[in-house]
């Protein structure tokens, strides 16, 4: 189980990312800000960056496997934040997969979760109100189950994929094979949530107590937001990033909570029924065996 330290030491590796250009684009310096407040760690982010850091005994501090392979993808996605890697970044990433015996298939692996992958290449559109409407309760309930997992077991990336796939997935089934900014896009006027943030956010989970599940409830109401929200800017044309999307959001936040209060019985059980799976797909994803593509695959074969 990692320690407080080298979370602290994990925190200190992606400021030195972050600073490795010589620019920290806002979005990098939010989400250290947001994870380190989560995490109630009472860290002055803004005084760390400008403190000089050790980066070797970052390193060498951080000895649990699991920590070093999401301080790795954190520090993928940190990196690719403008969609820029600099040569400065290149060579830190470099240095920690040296360092920490990182192969080629972990760091690409590392590279697909910070992009979050490309829309499947062999997906179609359907254009079907029902299939969305399927979609968006399906998706729901699958992050429901992974929202219920035990800290630190609950991956705050494999929700964010959930809720990817239900992006693309209601945009298919009204016709449109959406690209994979635009899919960023619409996440983040709505859940406010990317790669990055999530990252961050993760590898503090392996500290015991600073870990607390994303909760089963709060999960299944923003995923049937945002799938809700997508869908009715689809059926009305509406705008799919902004304020009117975000608007569509919160609206129908407020109404996933009351529907989630209606059905809580039903719900709750389909997401017991779900749990072994997305366990499954939990421990397969920690250990390696699959990647971001191999889960958006699963999610979408996913009864």
């Amino acid at each position: 189980m990692a320690t407080e330290k080298e979370a602290l030491a994990g925190l200190t590796v992606l400021v030195a990312i972050a600073k490795a250009d010589g620019v920290l684009a806002p979005e990098e310096l939010r989400a250290l800000d947001e994870a380190a407040g989560a995490a109630d760690l009472g860290i002055d982010v803004e005084a760390l960056v400008e403190t000089p850091l050790d980066l070797e005994d970052a390193l060498a501090t951080i000895e649990d496997d699991r920590m070093r392979r999401r301080v790795y993808v954190a520090a993928a996605a940190m990196a690719l934040a403008d969609r820029v890697v600099a040569p400065e970044e290149d060579a830190l990433l470099a240095r920690l997969r040296a360092v920490w015996g990182i192969g080629e298939k972990e760091s690409a692996d590392a590279r697909r979760f910070a992009l979050l992958a490309s829309p499947s290449a062999d997906v179609a559109p359907r254009s079907s109100v029902p299939v969305a409407e399927d979609a968006v309760r399906r998706f729901a309930i699958v992050a429901a189950a992974f929202g219920d997992l035990a800290p630190p077991n609950a991956p705050d990336l494999a929700i964010l994929v959930v809720q990817r796939t239900l992006v693309e997935e209601v945009a298919l089934a009204h016709g449109h094979v959406p690209k994979r900014e635009e899919i960023a896009g619409i996440l983040e006027s709505t859940v406010g949530l990317t790669t990055l943030h999530a990252s961050v956010v993760s590898l503090l989970k392996l500290v015991p107590l600073w870990g607390s599940s994303v909760g089963s409830a709060g999960a299944f109401t923003t995923t049937w937001a945002l799938g809700t929200s997508v869908h009715r800017a689809f059926s009305e044309g509406g705008a799919l990033e902004g304020e009117e999307i975000r608007r569509r959001f919160v609206d129908a936040k407020v109404e996933g909570k009351r529907y989630y209060e209606a059905h809580r019985a039903e719900i709750e059980a389909e997401t017991e029924a779900k749990k072994a799976e997305v366990t499954a797909l939990s421990s397969e994803l920690e250990a390696g065996k699959i990647d971001v593509a191999d889960l958006l695959v699963r999610l979408r074969e996913s009864d």
